[in-house]
């Protein structure tokens, strides 16, 4: 009797402090999408384009929690070898990521806010070649009596780690806003992203 009635106040309490955390967070969810210019820093490759989705919830007036996917549609491209030889080794990397955010935000006036996310990333890299998909190859260029050999580094590659992001939104009507975002992933990769997001 003496247990049933500890478990019965447990349930009580936990049940009270649910419904107080609900009426408290009383989370309001959105989704988004947009493009994101890939800066990429990796022996000698230069900016891609991906397609980025996020879905998320403010879950305060001052935080919230959220969801980010990342796919590239124009990747980074280079090439090894003259443009006019017929052995032209032709090399592409693709970025992809998967985030989870915290975020805070603060709301400036009625049609602008700003915000800060701090979350997990799970990030990726594809590389893609005409002669093979993620290995390494060697090409080798003769010109007159020399041979110039190089190797291309094309290990596919994934990582988990801490990223951060900053932006801006500006509200342009009730259930719509604009996102404008630089995301930090690594030493080698960062994300300059513009897009919409509709609130639910």
């Amino acid at each position: 009797m003496y247990l049933r009635l500890n478990v019965a106040l447990l349930a009580l309490l936990l049940a009270s402090f649910g419904a107080q955390a609900a009426m408290e967070f009383n989370p309001k969810y959105y989704a988004g999408a947009g493009l994101a210019v890939q800066k990429v820093d990796i022996d000698g490759y230069g900016n891609g384009l991906g397609l980025e989705m996020t879905f998320g919830a403010d879950l305060t007036e001052t935080f919230g929690a959220e969801v980010e996917l990342t796919l590239p549609i124009a990747k980074p491209d280079d090439d090894f070898g003259p443009a006019s030889d017929p052995n032209l080794i032709e090399t592409e990397l693709g970025v992809s990521s998967l985030a989870f955010f915290g975020t805070a935000f603060k709301e400036i006036d009625k049609q602008f806010s700003v915000f800060a996310k701090l979350g997990l990333m799970y990030r990726r890299l594809d590389y893609d070649s005409n002669v093979g998909n993620g290995s390494d190859f060697t090409v080798v260029q003769t010109s007159g009596t020399f041979v110039t050999t190089t190797t291309v580094e094309g290990d596919d590659q994934a990582d988990l780690g801490l990223t951060s992001s900053v932006g801006m939104l500006f509200s342009i009507v009730p259930k719509a806003d604009v996102r404008v975002a630089f995301t930090f992933v690594d030493k080698n990769v960062s994300y300059f992203s513009v897009g919409g997001r509709f609130n639910f």
